[in-house]
């Protein structure tokens, strides 16, 4: 029989409770995404994406997360360079990093991770939502191969070619792009 679910203990909900009103909002985009499917199962070859925590203290969250176990890393510098998160659930191809950026922890992969999380440097705190979340469609899905391998993994309708082409025109309409 498998293990059962263990609920944290009280301390630790007390701890996670003290650091939870300092946090001001959580962003979440991704920026790009490159898989290949050529070898039959999708392969991810690059995943650029940031995730940051805006908080009137990132160093002692930064504190607070060091201690699960899932996710390891380096002491973070206050001063922002960036420390590699080690995790036996990421797959080989990704590499993340933590870092923190003024009043901002930051967990980011790629080129374009790292340079939305530098632009962070500069970034006040502002207290203008809870939760933001981006992802750019037209750029990830105007990658063909990727929309209509993705759709045919999810056994779609939208597989033969011209419902591809009239589903790819539509999404990349808004921006000009056909």
């Amino acid at each position: 029989m498998g293990k059962m679910f263990m609920p944290p203990a009280p301390a630790q909900l007390a701890m996670a409770s003290q650091f939870a009103g300092s946090v001001k909002g959580v962003s979440a985009s991704i920026i790009d995404v490159d898989v290949d499917f050529s070898q039959g199962m999708p392969q991810l070859k690059s995943f650029d994406a940031v995730v940051a925590v805006s908080t009137d203290d990132a160093a002692s969250l930064a504190l607070m997360a060091a201690a699960n176990p899932l996710v390891t890393f380096d002491t973070l510098d206050p001063n922002g360079a960036p420390s590699k998160l080690n995790s036996m659930f990421l797959p080989p191809e990704v590499e993340l990093y933590a870092a923190i950026k003024n009043n901002f922890l930051t967990v980011y992969s790629g080129d374009a991770g790292m340079k939305a999380v530098d632009s962070l440097s500069s970034e006040s705190l502002e207290s203008n939502s809870l939760i933001s979340f981006a992802v750019n469609y037209g750029k990830i899905w105007a990658k063909e191969e990727l929309f209509k391998n993705a759709m045919m993994m999810a056994g779609s309708e939208l597989c033969n070619e011209d419902a591809m082409k009239d589903a790819l025109n539509m999404m990349t309409a808004n921006r000009g792009e056909a």
